[in-house]
């Protein structure tokens, strides 16, 4: 065989890798019920029916934590609505089905929902969604959330909040490669987004940020070495949206706290966040951020040095040590969406 022609093939080989080492959405079930995703190789020429958004990404390629500030981080590169929608009750679970995921591509799985108003998914500008979180896995007990959906047949199941107001909305459903997080602007990540149309009686209407919000390029959860063998691993982006959504998210369960009752997530009162109640940045989910057990002590308070003093004090001063906290982070957390 000539130089040239193995050159030539060495190169189709290794561009056939590269379009196998990533994935897409092929199909969202609903009580039994297929919807198709997009399929890259049709293009933005989706067929009718199709309730996943297009995108130029052909080669199933992924966003780069340098985009996280272009609008290719809400629904991939070149996006395009869906033209359908999968009708959903508030508190049913959806199958997510991609066409395969790699072994080495182990990261995260996190779902959020974005309402689209009177103007309808079909039309709704990708960059004035706001996006909320419904669902999250990262590392629990030592398993990557990637590879449970990998064990899984490459299936990821959400649960719809139960307690949403009812109306047309975009599931963003991403996926993360740390495989290269190790280096600066070496994530990869895999948003897809599926228009929904959500019925029921539900009246809540989360607070949610636009997609260039979600996360920056310096996030610990982004700049992630998962060769040192971690065993805990922060998730980023906002806390969980838990109310009235049951156990939520995927087929394993509750996904170890995503909704705060558990292992002090989200929402875990006096040690599910580094906020204490309100749960801002104090993702537990899958081993994250605050692995301590539950205490009556708030959890920045430091250990008791000084003499004993009478409970109101004591509550008093915490108290105040508490509010510190929570407006140092407040501010943390500010300069961070500024950034």
């Amino acid at each position: 065989m000539s130089s040239f022609t193995s050159k030539t093939l060495l190169a189709v080989l290794a561009g056939a890798a590269s379009v196998a080492a990533h994935g897409h959405v092929t199909t969202v079930t609903v009580k039994g019920k297929s919807f198709p995703g997009f399929t890259p190789f049709n293009g933005l020429n989706a067929p009718a029916g199709t309730v996943g958004w297009a995108t130029t990404a052909s080669d199933n390629g992924f966003v780069l934590p340098s985009a996280f500030n272009s609008r290719d981080i809400a629904c991939h590169k070149g996006s395009v609505n869906a033209k359908a929608s999968v009708p959903v009750n508030a508190g049913d679970s959806i199958t997510i089905q991609w066409d395969g995921w790699p072994g080495s591509h182990k990261g995260p799985v996190i779902d959020y929902l974005a309402p689209c108003g009177s103007t309808g998914c079909d039309k709704v500008d990708v960059t004035s969604l706001q996006f909320f979180k419904i669902d999250e896995a990262g590392l629990e007990n030592g398993v990557w959330a990637s590879d449970k959906l990998i064990n899984q047949g490459n299936k990821w199941e959400v649960t719809i909040p139960a307690s949403i107001k009812a109306g047309s909305y975009v599931l963003r459903h991403e996926m993360f490669g740390l495989h290269e997080g190790n280096r600066a602007n070496g994530a990869q990540m895999y948003p897809q987004c599926i228009n929904l149309e959500v019925s029921g009686t539900g009246a809540e209407t989360p607070a949610g940020v636009i997609a260039t919000k979600l996360y920056t390029a310096q996030d610990p959860g982004v700049l992630f070495n998962l060769y040192n063998n971690p065993t805990s691993y922060p998730i980023p982006g906002p806390a969980v949206f838990s109310r009235g959504a049951g156990n939520g998210g995927n087929a394993g369960g509750n996904n170890g706290g995503n909704n705060g009752g558990n292992n002090g997530g989200n929402n875990g009162g006096n040690n599910g966040g580094n906020n204490g109640g309100n749960g801002g940045n104090g993702k537990n989910n899958n081993g994250g951020k605050n692995n301590t057990p539950t205490t009556t002590r708030p959890a920045t308070q430091p250990a008791q040095t000084k003499p004993a003093t009478s409970a109101p004090v004591r509550d008093c001063k915490a108290a105040r040590r508490q509010r510190r906290e929570e407006r140092r982070e407040a501010a943390r957390r500010d300069a961070a969406l500024r950034d």
